[in-house]
């Protein structure tokens, strides 16, 4: 069984949105840091797929504070894809994520 994580072009948009908030507010450092700890939860899915809690329309979530990464699971054949739905700050509320 392969595992593989996708991070879809947008997504990775909205990692360098966080990292040019962050380091607005504070050092290219901590932006890089948070950016790249962000990624590595996402990457780290490939151990264990579904242990995110279930948000509904086939998607799951797993937080990485103050951050909840969304993604769906799919099983193709003896295949598990990953995709990285969004990166979502826990203060938005977006309708679209439930």
């Amino acid at each position: 069984m392969t595992v593989r994580v996708i991070i879809p072009e947008e997504v990775l948009k909205e990692l360098q949105i966080i990292g040019d908030y962050i380091e607005e507010q504070g050092s290219q450092q901590a932006a890089l840091q948070f950016v790249r700890s962000l990624r590595a939860r996402c990457e780290s899915l490939v151990t264990l797929p579904h242990r995110g809690s279930n948000c509904g329309k086939n998607r799951r979530r797993l937080f990485e504070n103050p951050n909840q990464i969304i993604y769906r699971v799919e099983e193709v054949e003896s295949d598990v894809i990953i995709y990285i739905v969004t990166i979502h700050h826990m203060s938005r509320s977006d309708s679209n994520l439930s």
